[in-house]
């Protein structure tokens, strides 16, 4: 009798696993609702961008911060205006945080490795206070994704680029489609 291929291959390859890393960006991601009630929508947000890697501004201030030590005292309301996913390990399960800020009017995700498309969809909760939106370099988005930013009426600017799974002609048909679905939006 014939064993088949597969059935000579050790168990554990036919198990699939997942990397450590894996695991801590969704640990990273994930919302803590009890730490979000007692600190803030803004607060928390912050927080989960800065453990991630990237940057936020706040209203009233010029610079983006860095660091996650030069967050303000746990007492201190602010608001947040910009997140700067640069670089960073955010994933979509993580944009759950944007619900209750209200005053996010820029994003920047450039060389967002963890980016999918679910993470444009998630970014409608914060569609009305939206205005600059930066997608560059992001290798996991699809013109799937790219669709949901019709949604983002507030958008003033959009800055789109370096898809590996878009056509160069597609995504000028995209942007073509989009500068009618968003006529006050500036799209580079």
């Amino acid at each position: 009798m014939i064993v088949p291929t597969l059935l000579k291959c050790p168990l554990r390859l036919l198990i699939p696993t997942r990397s450590l890393f894996h695991f801590m960006t969704l640990a990273f991601n994930q919302v803590d609702e009890e730490r979000k009630k007692r600190l803030g929508a803004d607060r928390t947000c912050a927080e989960w961008i800065l453990k991630n890697g990237g940057a936020v501004k706040w209203l009233g201030e010029e610079q983006y911060i860095t660091d996650y030590n030069l967050l303000p005292p746990e007492n201190n309301r602010k608001y947040l205006v910009a997140i700067d996913g640069t670089n960073s390990s955010i994933t979509h399960h993580g944009f759950a945080h944007f619900s209750g800020c209200n005053n996010i009017r820029e994003v920047i995700l450039r060389n967002c490795t963890h980016i999918e498309d679910e993470a444009l969809e998630a970014l409608k909760i914060i569609q009305h206070s939206l205005m600059h939106l930066v997608i560059e370099d992001c290798p996991n988005i699809t013109l799937r994704g790219l669709a949901h930013i019709w949604q983002h009426k507030k958008l003033k600017r959009l800055v789109l680029k370096d898809f590996v799974y878009i056509s160069g002609k597609d995504l000028q048909s995209f942007i073509e489609e989009t500068s009618v679905s968003l006529p006050l939006c500036q799209i580079n």
